[in-house]
């Protein structure tokens, strides 16, 4: 239903930002309403960044095919210098894909209303709607050429602190987030949950082989992103940059196992390049549980390029807590550069990077500019029956 997804969005997208501006409802007696002047900064200010969280239905099909969530990540507000329309750039779907469109707003007080009449939305066709917002709520009708229906939902403000972060999870659920629409190499998607304001990511179900990955809806081009993880020994987990559907990125390895690597560069679905100079030796107690890890030599030869000794990298990694990465990506092919609570681990320069199965021209053009964060579930029967891997405190800062 992406015809009524696409209005959705556009729609969604101008009361969301008042809702923000709204919230502080000054009382009849002591405040007046502002002039329209100051709302519409402080629409364009609250829009920008936002997302919004909401539903449709289609008359007569509600029974059949009931609500389906759609969400849509607002790049830029702006009102325009002529008339009531104002200039919406905005992502919607899992695919990212980024619409511009000017639409109507009118003002009922200081309450918005998008007013679309037999507007063409790209890709999609011409609709017709009326939706009001009010505080952080929105409900509405549509229209196309011989259907419509009603849609409703949320505005979640952006969540960009005075830094630039945005914060990716909430804590509570996976809002933003999906799993890989269509199954792929490591399985359909794996079991997602959240457990103590952590995702926990297992195979589906557990010793199955059955795994899959779990993308932000929001693509990222250039970004420096935090994340703290907490994985069980034996497990074959991953952080995905600039990632696709299909599972195919910029993979910082977590493959957090015998000869496994926490840290360095890895080729998913791009050609298996990596830069990793050591892999990981864990040293168990008699009851198999992990007590300490070395490092040992890989077979293969590194290529040029920084990376933390393996000495290093163990005085970094705290066993059986919660670590902290630190990643940046930048440019195109990108430069990444990871840490460990603080530690710097690795450079992967993707312009001049030597190794064997990597062509920079080809990955660049497979993976484009930008592309989702994901984390991953190894399919296969590799990944320890009942573990699993832990994320948590995930936010990212785009970088201009």
């Amino acid at each position: 239903m992406k015809y009524a997804g696409s209005i959705l969005a556009a729609l969604v997208v101008f009361i969301s930002s008042h809702l923000a501006a709204a919230d502080d409802q000054p009382d009849e007696k002591s405040a007046a309403t502002p002039d329209r002047e100051t709302l519409i900064k402080q629409f364009e200010k609250s829009m920008s960044g936002a997302t919004l969280v909401g539903f449709f239905t289609v008359n007569g099909q509600e029974a059949k095919n009931g609500l389906k969530e759609e969400k849509y990540h607002l790049k830029s507000v702006k009102k325009l210098k002529h008339g009531d329309f104002w200039q919406f750039e905005y992502q919607y779907g899992q695919a990212g894909k980024t619409i511009s469109l000017p639409l109507e707003v009118k003002w009922a007080g200081d309450t918005p209303v998008i007013t679309l009449t037999d507007v063409l939305v790209p890709g999609a066709g011409k609709f017709t709607a009326r939706v009001l917002f009010y505080r952080n709520e929105y409900a509405g009708t549509w229209s196309a050429s011989d259907h419509g229906g009603r849609l409703f939902g949320k505005v979640v403000p952006p969540g960009d602190d005075d830094t630039g972060w945005v914060p990716l999870f909430d804590g509570k659920s996976l809002a933003g987030w999906h799993k890989n629409p269509d199954k792929i190499g490591h399985g359909t998607g794996g079991s997602w949950t959240v457990e103590d304001g952590a995702i926990v990511g297992q195979q589906d179900p557990p010793g199955s082989g059955n795994g899959g990955i779990l993308l932000t809806d929001r693509k990222f081009g250039d970004f420096e992103l935090s994340i703290d993880m907490k994985p069980d020994w034996g497990v074959d987990s991953g952080l995905f940059l600039r990632s696709n559907d299909k599972g195919e990125c910029f993979q910082m390895m977590v493959d957090y196992h015998e000869a496994g690597d926490v840290g360095h560069i890895y080729g998913e679905g791009t050609g298996g390049f990596n830069n990793r100079p050591f892999g990981l030796v864990g040293i168990l107690d008699d009851q198999h549980k992990l007590v300490r890890i070395s490092t040992g030599p890989v077979k293969d030869a590194t290529p040029e390029g920084y990376s933390a000794s393996g000495d290093e990298w163990v005085k970094a990694w705290k066993i059986g807590e919660w670590n902290t990465a630190r990643v940046t990506c930048v440019g195109q092919p990108p430069k990444i550069t990871t840490w460990l609570n603080g530690v710097k681990i690795s450079e992967f320069d993707g312009q001049t990077f030597a190794g064997p199965n990597y062509d920079k021209e080809k990955v660049a053009a497979q993976l484009g500019a930008e592309g989702s964060i994901a984390v991953q579930v190894h399919g296969g029967k590799g990944w320890p029956v009942g573990a699993a891997c832990r994320w948590k405190n995930i936010k990212v800062r785009p970088l201009k």
